[in-house]
């Protein structure tokens, strides 16, 4: 396969998100149990980014394009970069990391039967459905943000769905933490404030945003609570 990477050496590429009727997603473990991640895979040349991510379910998963529909797609390039220990500096062009489109894939019918083993080199070797949030904490730690901008740009939960809600705020206040962390140390630098108060105001303004309530202890707890386990879990690393 000849592998689309532009300028700045990001590999263009495609991330899936399958979903059933429940709405609970796909997630499978990339062979030799090196964890758990979506579908996704490199743009060929010759094809579009809806013919790949329809390829790319194909030969990861063994679904024809009949049997989804492709709901929708993130509006532009997500991009993260490659740790330098899995930078393969050997390769030309250099590529140090990858820009993903981001497709919401449903399942016309949720009795399908996953083929894993169509290529010479499979990616998965288990699968399992899982909530719509898991694929952001189970996927390998460089690729957090990009899951979760992507799941919160196609996130279906309706506006009355408390929880769902919950969930949205805490994943939209990771984005910000993981892409603003430097923001996050200019202001704790400025203000004075360590860095933990400033990271769980933030995720209070999420919280605010997402539900419009103002029970600023109930929003403050549950903040500094959030921040807690996320780092915990090393979603964030300060």
């Amino acid at each position: 396969m000849n592998d689309v990477i532009d300028s700045d050496g990001f590999r263009a590429n495609v991330g899936i998100v399958l979903m059933r009727g429940t709405g609970e997603v796909f997630l499978g473990r990339r062979v030799g149990g090196r964890g758990w991640q979506c579908p996704q895979g490199g743009v060929r040349s010759s094809e579009s980014l809806e013919e790949a991510a329809l390829r790319e379910l194909h030969e990861e998963v063994g679904l024809a394009s009949s049997e989804v529909e492709i709901a929708g797609s993130t509006a532009s390039w997500l991009r993260y970069r490659l740790p330098p220990r899995y930078v393969r500096r050997n390769r030309t062009p250099l590529c140090i990391g990858q820009k993903q489109r981001w497709f919401l894939l449903k399942l016309r019918r949720d009795d399908v039967t996953f083929d894993l083993a169509l290529t010479a080199e499979p990616e998965f070797d288990a699968w399992r459905w899982v909530d719509y949030w898991e694929p952001v904490r189970e996927v390998i730690y460089f690729k957090r943000p990009v899951y979760a901008r992507a799941l919160l740009e196609r996130c279906p939960v309706a506006p009355d769905d408390v929880a769902g809600e919950a969930r949205r705020a805490l994943a939209l206040a990771f984005v910000a933490l993981a892409s603003g962390k430097h923001a996050l140390h200019w202001a704790a630098a400025h203000t004075g404030l360590p860095v933990v108060v400033v990271a769980a105001l933030a995720l209070v303004v999420a919280w605010r945003v997402a539900r419009r309530t103002w029970h600023i202890a109930f929003e403050l707890a549950l903040a500094v609570a959030a921040l807690l386990v996320a780092t915990h879990l090393g979603w964030i690393r300060w």
